[in-house]
C-alpha cells in the first residue's frame, strides 16, 4: 500500500490514515444519500435497479470529494496527487475486500465495485484548486489520470480482483449506463435537495 501510494510517511501514520479515510468515506456516502434526498428521487422514478445504481454513483463521488478535501488538511505538505492516491487506495482496498466476500450480482442496487472505483478515480482527477474551467486535458489532468489509473491497475492485479482481466476502459464502459441514468436524474436531485449537481450551475 505504501509503495502503491508512493509516500514517505511512516507505516503507522499511513495505517491510521487508511482507517480514518475509509470511515469518513463510508459515513459521508450515507450522509449524502440523505442530503441529496435519494430516497425521494428513487420513489419518484420507480425505485428500479438502474436508478438506485445512479444514486449510489452520486453518493460515491460526493463522498470521495469530501474526504479528499478533508485529507488535504493533515497531508497538506504533500502534492495533491499523493493525497488523491492515498484516499483512493484507502477506499479501494477495504471495499474491494467486501466485494470479494459478497460477489456482484446483476440484481444488486450497487454497481460492481471495480466500475465504481474507476468512476471514483475520475472524480478525484477532476478535483482541482482554483479555476474550474479550461483545465481538462492539460498536463496536470493527464498526469493525475495516469497516476490514479496506474494505481487502480496495480491494486486490481495485486488484490486479485474478480475483474482483474478487464482494463480500466472496459470497466468504465460497463459503468456508462449508470452515468447515463444519473444524467436523467440529476435535475430532480438538484430540485428536491436544493444542491448543485453540475459545475455549470455555479458559473
Amino acid at each position: 500500500m505504501i509503495d502503491a501510494v508512493g509516500t514517505e510517511v511512516d507505516a503507522q501514520q499511513i495505517g491510521e490514515a487508511h482507517k480514518q479515510i475509509l470511515l469518513m468515506w463510508l459515513v459521508a456516502h450515507e450522509l449524502f444519500h440523505v442530503v441529496r434526498h435519494h430516497d425521494e428521487v428513487a420513489r419518484h422514478h420507480g425505485n428500479d435497479v438502474m436508478t438506485q445504481r445512479a444514486l449510489e454513483h452520486d453518493a460515491d463521488n460526493l463522498a470521495i470529494a469530501a474526504v479528499y478535501r478533508i485529507a488535504s488538511g493533515p497531508f497538506g505538505n504533500f502534492q495533491p496527487i499523493v493525497v488523491k492516491k492515498l484516499v483512493f487506495a484507502s477506499v479501494y482496498c477495504a471495499i474491494s475486500d467486501w466485494h470479494q466476500c459478497f460477489p456482484y450480482r446483476l440484481t444488486d442496487v450497487h454497481p460492481r465495485w471495480s466500475s465504481r472505483a474507476i468512476s471514483i478515480a475520475y472524480k478525484l482527477v477532476s478535483l482541482r484548486e482554483g479555476e474550474r474551467t479550461n483545465w481538462h486535458l492539460d498536463a496536470e489532468w493527464l498526469r493525475d489520470t495516469r497516476e490514479l489509473f496506474g494505481l487502480f491497475d496495480r491494486l486490481q492485479q495485486g488484490l486479485g480482483s474478480l475483474d482483474s482481466d478487464l482494463s480500466a476502459q472496459q470497466l468504465w464502459a460497463k459503468h456508462i449506463d449508470v452515468i447515463d441514468r444519473w444524467e436523467d436524474l440529476k435535475a430532480d436531485v438538484s430540485r428536491l435537495s436544493g444542491t448543485l449537481t453540475s459545475l455549470r450551475e455555479s458559473e
